[in-house]
């Protein structure tokens, strides 16, 4: 849906890196919740909502995960994701390193840091 690929467009302008900055006392469970839906669904679109290249996206895709790690509250947050959108987790994550190996030790951090199984 447009929505949905302007949401995606939106998260790959974002630098993972200024996380901290744009949510500096804490990202709301439904905010991750929502980020979680927009890289998970546009996997498929993804490559060419990118400009073409599965290697940027890959990387984004998970620094971005690993980012939201390092947030205030995401302990308790992630208490609230269901068991679906910790599966989207994993499905990205795993998308992600079929791209490209180097984000392995990343990848598995943000896979435990959800609690995905």
């Amino acid at each position: 849906d447009r929505d949905g690929a302007g949401r995606y467009q939106l998260l790959r302008r974002i630098d993972p890196d200024v996380l901290r900055k744009i949510f500096r006392t804490e990202m709301e469970a439904e905010v991750l919740g929502e980020i979680i839906q927009t890289l998970h669904g546009h996997l498929d679109g993804a490559k060419e909502l990118a400009g073409g290249d599965d290697d940027a996206t890959a990387v984004h895709a998970v620094k971005f995960l690993n980012a939201t790690t390092q947030l205030s509250r995401f302990k308790l947050n992630v208490n609230f994701l269901g068991k679906q959108e910790k599966a989207a987790v994993k499905q990205v994550v795993d998308w992600s390193l079929s791209v490209t190996a180097e984000l392995r030790a990343e990848g598995e951090q943000v896979i435990n840091s959800f609690g995905c199984v």
